[in-house]
């Protein structure tokens, strides 16, 4: 059972090893949910009388 901790350490390292794209197309994908989100006006219910 003492190997199994050897296949288990670069499991865990690939795990929480961040690769991070491009903040290009990250900044891109961000515009377009914040445009459509632009697009589609809120739904506002208001209510009568809250009390």
């Amino acid at each position: 059972m003492a190997g199994t901790f050897f296949h288990f350490e670069p499991a865990l390292l690939t795990i929480t090893t961040p690769s991070p794209g491009s903040v290009e197309d990250f900044i891109r994908l961000l515009q377009e949910k914040l445009d459509e989100q632009l697009e589609t006006p809120p739904v506002n219910q208001t209510v009568e009388k809250p009390f």
